[in-house]
């Protein structure tokens, strides 16, 4: 079968988020050229008719291109809106300047434990998807998530390597443990995965066996579900042989992260508030060691209290920008614990500081958010503030009662 009078081929040469130019695939690119050679005498005849051959049409229907020249589209919505992306734009207008709509109407949500911590971890994410705002990932690179990771894990790739590790052990899911990480893009396929990765995984595995000799055996997974609140709210919990000791296992240090801490803190209330009665041992890492601290139980009212205190602030998270966010917040709060400037701790945690790890104001999901409006103005510190010592309040409660501290284990194996 051939054509006989012409053959017109469509592909896509632009990345679909950057509009970036990308190559043409390799038929399409060979087509061209066979086309090329066959109707020039010379390579560079050729070349000048493969270019001929292309007509380079822009991406998206909006884009202004499409609305000159002789071929001028004549789609009317599709030209408000390319007129409309032509006209100045401000980054100090405020992004969503709506009245928040009152709690009352959100229906209730069934909701994991893991989605309650990442919440909070990061409330703005959770308000844009309200919105069904998605944030481009970071970097410029348009095709890096084609590409297998050719780097040493360091940083929040190794966090995320020996959590998972950490989940595959305390859950007995072992097997393929390295496939599963290579196709969550974590690490590359094969050998090379297995060299970059094996530091990671070490440590991670030196901690779970630290945790199970602690603990007195291997882990048993507990599935709980609270009831009590406007909304169900479901978890899994490790426990020891016993059933007396509720077992966390954080892959950083406590001291340095509020977040860490956090993670620690509402798996416990969790746990708690669903009637477990049981010390909590929370492994950690402290540089090359491995540091353990046991913490006695939170009675079941407390932890029911502060467990319907977070699915508030979870509930208030999806409809407008929550003041809160761990490292921050723990700075405002430390700040109002010794009578110091709070805005000043504020900005400090907020802005990216020389050489150290970026502030909580550097996210897309914290630009986007507060975006035209000063996060720490006089209306809105309060607000920082009350939930500041809601949260960290009944934490650093919990972790002063500290009851017994193991540290001279290194996670180098």
């Amino acid at each position: 079968l051939a054509a006989r009078d012409r053959v017109i081929l469509t592909a896509t040469a632009r990345n679909i988020r950057t509009n970036k130019e990308e190559p043409l695939s390799a038929c399409v690119e060979e087509f061209l050229w066979e086309a090329g050679k066959t109707a020039a005498q010379t390579t560079i005849g050729a070349e000048a008719i493969r270019d001929k051959l292309i007509a380079d049409h822009p991406l998206q229907p909006f884009n202004s291109a499409n609305f000159v020249g002789e071929r001028a589209s004549f789609d009317r919505n599709n030209f408000e809106i390319a007129r409309a992306l032509l006209e100045p734009s401000s980054d100090t207008a405020r992004f969503h300047a709506d009245v928040p709509a009152p709690l009352t109407q959100l229906e209730p949500l069934n909701l994991d434990l893991h989605g309650l911590i990442r919440t909070l971890k990061n409330p703005w994410t959770a308000w844009l998807d309200s919105l069904n705002v998605t944030l481009p990932r970071e970097g410029e690179d348009p095709v890096s998530l084609d590409r297998e990771p050719v780097e040493a894990p360091t940083g929040l790739n190794r966090w995320q390597i020996q959590a998972q590790v950490l989940d595959a052990v305390m859950e007995n899911e072992r097997k393929f443990l390295e496939e599963r990480l290579a196709a969550d893009r974590l690490i590359p396929y094969g050998e090379l995965g297995s060299a970059m990765a094996r530091d990671s995984v070490q440590q991670a595995l030196a901690m779970a066996q630290f945790a199970e000799k602690e603990a007195g055996g291997p882990f048993h997974p507990h599935r709980l579900v609270y009831r009590d609140a406007h909304q169900q709210i479901a978890g899994t919990i490790k426990l020891n042989g016993d059933g007396n000791l509720n077992v966390v296992i954080v892959p950083a240090d406590l001291k340095v992260g509020a977040q860490h801490r956090l993670f620690a803190w509402v798996h416990a209330t969790f746990a708690a508030a669903c009637g477990l009665k049981a010390d909590t041992l929370i492994v950690s890492r402290k540089g090359t060691s491995i540091e353990t601290a046991r913490m006695p139980p939170i009675t079941a009212s407390l932890a029911k209290t502060k467990l319907h205190e977070l699915l508030e602030l979870f509930k208030e998270a999806q409809v407008h920008p929550l003041p809160f966010s761990p490292k921050t917040s723990a700075a405002i709060f430390a700040a109002t614990e010794v009578g110091a400037d709070e805005v000043a701790a504020a900005n400090k945690a907020w802005e990216e500081a020389f050489l150290g790890s970026p502030g909580d104001g550097q996210s897309g999901s914290a630009r986007l958010s507060w975006r035209g409006q000063d996060p720490f103005a006089e209306g809105t510190l309060g607000e920082w503030c009350r939930i500041a010592e809601l949260v960290f309040r009944p934490m650093n409660d919990w972790f002063a009662k500290t009851v017994e501290i193991v540290g001279d284990e290194s996670t180098d194996g």
